[in-house]
């Protein structure tokens, strides 16, 4: 890894907010209308608009990835297009962090900082693709739409009873239908990004979510144990629980003692837990780019308290844009779907009939 670029990551992290207070108190100096518009707090929410971008930017450095924070201001492009803020708005925000970065940072922390800024400068000038809707004529898009349109209804017990009627009567697998609860939970979050759901719909078919894995897990039969143990958690900062609650309800239902962590688990208790339970396999969940930082110190923490044999997984948002990163973090593997998870959990492991 670069020296310089760790450098300069380290000198954005112990100043982050400063460096955001000066890009947003340029911004509004140089363009008056923008307080008004964003009035009343226009200052303290271009901040914290500004604070996040130098969080990613240092995501990036520290992976050395540029792509992630491109991608990062792809995502924030178009939440800005969904709800019809300004985006020029976000281009000069931008040029004034990289303008302040520019003046304020030292030679050898300048280059890197710019290097990584001015592709997702660009990216701004890119034609915006649509996100994909889900698609009716795929049987598991299908009872997603139809779960979160009861959910939306107000009849989320009357959503789950559909789909454990799709179970027992209509031939759909175990495995199948929690794909339909993690495509639904993904849609609602594609659907809030564009402005499609408020934050209290989203919440809705999450909490919903919750209680019909529950449901899935009654009605999956058990695989004999294979004498193995996974341990499933979200890194520090990942307050997402779905994915980790179906992973670790998927290696149960294939013979594997399961522990889950949750959400936002330190580093040093994803460790003590990996040694006490003598875990076989961790699998670790990271969201965003911003995580990434900690995916790397539970790693760090598991190998230096776990036996050799103990293998990491990871997966998760954070490795779309570059799912080749596992290896940089010091992983033994990455998984794409949570639904591929368990046959690679195996494969690393060396479990015979690890397709299971």
């Amino acid at each position: 890894m670069s020296s310089s670029n760790i450098f300069t990551a380290r000198l954005l992290e112990a100043s982050s907010s400063a460096y955001a207070g000066a890009a947003a108190g340029l911004l509004l100096e140089n363009q008056p209308d923008l307080a008004e518009r964003y009035a009343p707090n226009a200052f303290k929410m271009w901040k914290a608009h500004l604070e996040q971008r130098v969080l990613e930017l240092i995501a990036a450095l520290d992976t050395e990835e540029p792509r992630l924070f491109s991608s990062r201001i792809r995502w924030e492009r178009r939440a800005f297009a969904a709800r019809e803020l300004n985006e020029p708005d976000l281009r000069s925000a931008l040029d004034c962090l990289r303008r302040v970065l520019e003046e304020e940072l030292p030679a050898l922390a300048r280059e890197p900082a710019i290097r990584f800024l001015d592709p997702a400068l660009q990216a701004l000038d890119e034609v915006l693709q649509d996100e994909p809707a889900l698609d009716p004529s795929n049987p598991i898009h299908r009872h997603a739409l139809e779960y979160i349109e009861t959910t939306l209804r107000g009849e989320g017990t009357e959503g789950i009873k559909q789909l454990k009627a799709a179970i027992v009567q209509g031939g759909l697998e175990i495995p199948e239908a929690y794909s339909v609860l993690l495509t639904a939970q993904r849609e609602v979050g594609r659907m809030w990004h564009l402005g499609q759901l408020d934050v209290s719909e989203e919440h809705l078919v999450t909490a919903n979510t919750q209680r019909a894995t529950s449901a899935v897990a009654e009605l999956a039969p058990k695989q004999p144990s294979n004498g193995k143990t996974a341990l499933v958690a979200a890194v520090a900062d990942n307050n997402h629980s779905l994915a980790v609650r179906v992973l670790a309800d998927l290696f149960e239902i294939a013979g594997w003692r399961s522990i889950c962590l949750g959400p936002d688990v330190p580093p040093a208790d994803i460790a003590t837990a990996t040694k006490h339970f003598e875990v076989d396999l961790v699998a670790l969940s990271v969201a965003l780019p911003t995580q990434l930082a900690s995916a790397r110190r539970s790693i760090e923490a598991v190998r230096s308290h776990s036996e050799e044999r103990t293998k990491i997984m990871v997966g998760g948002g954070a490795f779309v844009d570059a799912p080749d990163l596992w290896r940089t973090l010091g992983a033994d593997g990455f998984v794409a779907s949570v639904e591929d998870a368990v046959a690679l959990g195996g494969q690393l492991i060396g479990l015979e009939n690890s397709a299971a």
